[in-house]
């Protein structure tokens, strides 16, 4: 994510060959492994200077610590009145993942700041206004704003039973000035309220207090759902938007050229000069 100049890359794996072996059975063949690695260290990069991929310097190379668990598709979001950069939610590496179970709630902040990196455990969500089973999901439609963080949807990992993913209904909420969580119900018209693997921004030139609007991704009509199988995806022609300020969910239609439905892509997200516009 960006925060003033700087770029902070957190979490995820990365890949690399590996030795080049031999099957013997039913012939012999080379095979060439890929090895996976997991990325525990947080990487900050100067984003007012020009870089490759190759000439990148690394402001800060901090290893997270022991017990902030690695994880794929952490969310990640700025508390501008606190200067604070938030960890939250992902889908735990295991050892062996058939064992894996859903990532338990809890918040990991440190202070934004090229050399200040310094992860430190925050208060649970469920000590702080969610129920006291809450879990912390995977792949929700997130954004913030400088008072407000927004979570819709999402799964919970359970790899042990069938169907392997629970999709989580609702909208959470941050209020990052008293830290505090609620959970609302989430109600698109002519949309099921389950929605994972989705992107969302937030839209702050209309309305009062601005719209959350969220695109792509899943959504099945029940909780039920397989990792990736594409099974119900969201038809890209339906904007699902959150007037901020009513507390009244929307589904716009768009027309034009619609792209493809997708899951786990980027999103963007920008306002016109004059305001009179946004685009994603």
């Amino acid at each position: 994510m960006l925060v003033g100049d700087y770029l902070y890359i957190l979490g995820g794996e990365y890949y690399t060959a590996g030795a080049v072996g031999y099957r013997k059975r039913p012939r012999r063949h080379e095979i060439n492994q890929t090895l996976t690695h997991l990325e525990t260290q947080t990487f900050v990069v100067d984003m007012t200077e020009s870089w490759t991929n190759e000439s990148v310097i690394l402001l800060a190379n901090i290893n997270s610590p022991t017990a902030m668990r690695p994880l794929r598709q952490p969310q990640i979001y700025y508390d501008k009145g606190q200067n604070v950069i938030r960890r939250y939610g992902g889908w735990p590496y295991l050892a062996n993942e058939s064992l894996a179970v859903a990532m338990p709630s809890e918040v990991w902040t440190t202070p934004a700041g090229a050399q200040s990196i310094n992860w430190t455990l925050d208060v649970s969500p469920a000590d702080s206004g969610l129920s006291s089973d809450t879990l912390g999901p995977f792949a929700p439609a997130t954004a913030f704003t400088d008072s407000t963080f927004y979570s819709f949807g999402g799964s919970v990992l359970n790899l042990l039973t069938l169907p392997n993913m629970t999709v989580l209904p609702g909208l959470v909420t941050q209020d990052l000035a008293s830290d505090r969580w609620e959970n609302s119900t989430a109600s698109p018209p002519s949309q099921s309220p389950y929605r994972t693997q989705a992107k969302a921004v937030v839209v702050s030139n209309f309305g009062a207090k601005g719209f959350f609007v969220v695109v792509g991704g899943e959504n099945p009509p029940t909780e039920e759902s397989f990792y990736e199988q594409g099974n119900f995806m969201a038809d890209m022609s339906e904007i699902t938007m959150y007037d901020i300020g009513s507390n009244t969910w929307y589904t716009q239609q768009a027309t034009g050229d619609i792209p493809p439905p997708r899951s786990e892509f980027c999103v963007v997200g920008a306002a016109s000069n004059d305001n009179s516009t946004y685009e994603m």
